[in-house]
């Protein structure tokens, strides 16, 4: 979420209506402010802040004015407690979504694989992708570190598929001429592609080598510029 915001973006964006203060509980400030700034912020990032510092300050001090409490109550909302799953709850059903399951994990990596990465750039991040895909679902996504795991999975899933397509695709003697290219000559690597270069990313080198009017190609420039849809996560 950006961190600056107008005045008359912070009236459209974070003033409660009249039906969303009915929504608030009825005691303890620090939960009434806890749930407004959970409440707007899911209404923009369709996802809930994960720690206070997600906050724009402008934002949460438009609705403490509203509120009537010092923005620094929220100092003592319980991120973790039941209170906050609580109201997390109320405001899926609010905006009629649902918690992220296994399932979907399943199923935002087949879309993925299926209909995102045969088209992207290869050193886009698609961690907001995800999320963008969760909110067409009507779905809270996951924690940032459990949709980085979901996207690498499908990214692992789809770069080993594409490598077996094209080794199943090279005839055993051109497999053999590709292996002879590398063995006298080698194939320059600096530290960090060799770390991007795994045992089943070879397959797509010897590949590349087919493509050299040399023995020896370079390979760095092909791999991170992305013309086969590899993608190196560090």
């Amino acid at each position: 979420m950006k961190r600056t915001w107008s005045l008359d973006e912070l009236a459209a964006h974070w003033v409660l209506t009249d039906p969303e203060r009915q929504l608030l509980p009825d005691r303890v400030d620090h939960n009434r402010l806890g749930f407004a700034v959970h409440l707007k912020f899911f209404e923009l990032e369709g996802r809930f802040p994960e720690a206070p510092r997600d906050i724009p300050a402008a934002a949460l001090n438009a609705l403490a004015t509203q509120l009537q409490i010092p923005s620094t109550t929220l100092a003592r909302y319980d991120w973790h407690g039941r209170a906050r799953k609580h109201h997390r709850a109320q405001i899926r059903a609010w905006f009629g979504f649902r918690p992220f399951t296994s399932t979907d994990g399943q199923a935002l990596k087949t879309w993925l694989h299926q209909e995102v990465l045969p088209w992207t750039s290869p050193l886009q991040p698609l961690e907001d992708t995800g999320r963008d895909w969760c909110r067409d679902q009507h779905l809270e996504p996951p924690t940032a570190g459990r949709l980085m795991r979901l996207v690498r999975s499908a990214v692992q899933t789809y770069e080993h598929a594409f490598f077996d397509m094209i080794a199943r695709r090279l005839t055993p003697a051109t497999q053999q001429r590709l292996d002879a290219l590398l063995q006298p000559v080698g194939v320059r690597l600096n530290k960090r592609t060799k770390t991007a270069i795994d045992r089943d990313d070879r397959k797509i080198v010897r590949f590349l080598c087919r493509f050299s009017a040399t023995p020896c190609v370079d390979i760095e420039t092909i791999f991170l510029a992305g013309k086969v849809g590899v993608r190196c996560f560090h």
